[in-house]
């Protein structure tokens, strides 16, 4: 069950108490508190099923395999060398395994249409994909590369493992932080994989990081501890898609730890394009590719600002019925400026608040007046 719908299990049972609450019939100041009372109630469930419409309820529209499969709607990556560069790379990418919306197969629909020819699926700390990834390899071979991945969430940060062949979960359990990061280095390493440092801006920018301060790895400790790649634009960020501090890290310290650039995608329309990892390699094989990632000769071609999603879809008619309570979820989730969940724009709040009292004390003024 998907936690927007268990906390909507407790949030709209609310609305039960708020209607006894309203049959009492009190008078005076304590039908006015009693009012009130109700009237928040039905307010918290009427903002959570906003949010929850706007976050877990029926997507706008109904992707298929076809529209991603129509050239019409493919995007054609421009601006970099091409005689230089052969493959266009994600590094990372989710599907229905863990948190994203897209089967593998309707993925490498999506990364064709996107402008990529070579990607791994690195769903959030399982492997369950993996039959789905050795099936539609050999599919797809001469079209796209579809390559194993796995994203780990430590205590240090957000870390891919990419060409990976398969991943033992238990060998890290009760380890000290540092020395997990130490021995998931030395694993992805001892099997021909690369470890990827994720998304800086998502996990330590912002007023309020979802890291506090000292406990991120750090870009210098990244080096020290043998990570091949770190991602410097990440599609999905809600702090910042480009990260302009870690390519300049990367760019000052070439050969030792090479950009890329990552889509992170979990919803197939929700983001712009900001980048592709460039490669150069002699044969379009998964075996030439993790060669330059292990001798971390990578580039990247990024466009700030992003460029709009190509694909047109159908509307969900589902959607459609429920359009205007996303709506207002959506202005209410954006009162989040990203990082921990306290990074609040608490004025913009405020006038939400404002306006959500409003309608109350206009119809207890009426019902003074008569």
């Amino acid at each position: 069950m998907k936690t927007e719908l268990k906390i909507g299990l407790a949030v709209w049972p609310l609305a039960i108490p708020a209607m006894l609450i309203l049959l009492q019939g009190w008078q005076g100041w304590l039908g006015l508190l009693g009012d009130f009372m109700a009237y928040c109630l039905f307010l918290v469930v009427a903002i959570y099923t906003c949010v929850y419409f706007a976050l877990a309820g029926p997507r706008p529209t109904n992707f298929k395999m076809a529209d991603w499969l129509d050239p019409a709607n493919h995007h054609h990556p421009s601006g970099y060398d091409k005689a230089k560069y052969n493959v266009l790379l994600d590094t990372h990418f989710h599907t229905r395994h863990s948190d994203g919306a897209m089967t593998v197969e309707e993925g490498i629909a999506w990364h064709v249409a996107m402008g990529f020819n070579a990607f791994f699926v690195t769903d959030h700390d399982t492997m369950a994909n993996a039959d789905d990834v050795r099936r539609l390899k050999d599919k797809y071979k001469d079209r796209i590369l579809v390559m194993q991945g796995l994203e780990i969430a430590t205590e240090r940060g957000h870390v891919n493992v990419l060409g990976l062949h398969d991943w033992d979960f238990s060998k890290y359990k009760g380890l000290d932080p540092d020395e997990r990061l130490r021995k998931i280095v030395a694993d992805a390493h001892a099997q021909g994989a690369v470890v990827t440092i994720n998304h800086f801006p998502w996990s330590t920018w912002g007023t309020r990081p979802r890291w506090q301060p000292g406990t991120h790895l750090t870009r210098e400790q990244a080096v020290e501890l043998g990570f091949d790649l770190m991602e410097v634009a990440n599609w999905d960020d809600d702090i910042s898609p480009i990260d302009d501090e870690s390519l300049a890290f990367c760019r000052q310290h070439a050969g030792q730890i090479g950009p890329v650039a990552a889509t992170d995608v979990h919803q197939p329309d929700k983001d712009p394009l900001y980048g592709w990892t460039l490669l150069h390699v002699d044969e379009f094989t998964e075996a030439a590719v993790m060669a330059e990632l292990r001798a971390r000769r990578t580039d990247v071609l990024l466009v700030p600002g992003g460029l709009p999603y190509p694909c047109k879809h159908p509307e969900n008619p589902r959607h459609a019925i429920v359009k205007p309570l996303a709506a207002i979820g959506r202005a209410i989730v954006a009162l989040h400026k990203g990082g921990r969940v306290s990074n609040i724009d608490w004025r913009g709040a405020a006038a939400w608040l404002g306006y959500a009292l409003l309608p109350f004390i206009v119809i207890e003024m009426l019902a003074l007046a008569r």
